[in-house]
């Protein structure tokens, strides 16, 4: 890893602690144990005068990975990383301004610390505070769930949705299925059927 990303994570590590975030430094990732875990991640992408930096955050609930895992197909190593959902700062602020930071190769770090902590103070604090539960999820990906692709790779998050909605008890759970029964492409739905029979017995 670069010296100056190794600082500036160092520095947010250190920072974000104080909140009880751990850094785990081999995803760039600052996280939060507990149901849901919470996920503060940076993305960075290797430009010729520097990086981009995009900022994600990020919610586990296990109860949804285990039953999403069940038919996901993943490698066992990679189904302890996965995120039930996951927004970017851009489309949590619908600010372009927060998408795509650039910062200059080996320029000063302070401001960069600075928005990077920012971000996550006044809009990844809110958004976990705000998503604490699966009722909660229900209403942020299912009252809507059009856009269910800014949470997440579109058709993984049809399956999520259909979890998260048998959980969560909602009402329109049956209606939902037929809804991202509709958007999931043809190479997955043979995934997410298994997913509703399995749902749908109760097997869980």
């Amino acid at each position: 890893m670069n010296v100056y990303r190794k600082e500036l994570i160092e520095r947010l590590g250190e920072k974000l602690g104080e909140s009880g975030f751990r850094l785990l430094r081999l995803l760039n990732s600052f996280i939060k144990k507990g149901e849901p875990k919470q996920i503060y991640t940076l993305y960075f992408t290797d430009r010729y005068e520097g990086y981009e930096v995009d900022p994600v955050f990020g919610l586990r609930f296990e109860e949804v990975e285990n039953l999403f895992h069940r038919v996901s197909g993943f490698e066992e190593k990679y189904k302890k990383d996965t995120h039930t959902v996951t927004v970017s700062i851009e489309n949590l602020t619908k600010n372009p301004d927060f998408g795509n930071l650039f910062i200059k190769r080996n320029g000063p770090i302070d401001e960069m610390f600075d928005i990077l902590y920012r971000a996550f103070v006044e809009f990844g604090l809110p958004f976990f505070d705000a998503n604490r539960t699966l009722s909660d999820v229900d209403r942020l990906i299912n009252s809507r769930p059009e856009p269910i692709s800014i949470y997440g790779f579109e058709d993984y998050m049809c399956y999520r949705g259909i979890v998260v909605a048998k959980l969560a008890d909602n009402p329109r759970y049956a209606e939902l299925v037929e809804i991202y029964r509709k958007k999931v492409e043809d190479f997955y739905r043979p995934g997410f059927e298994s997913l509703v029979e399995i749902l749908e017995s109760k097997t869980y």
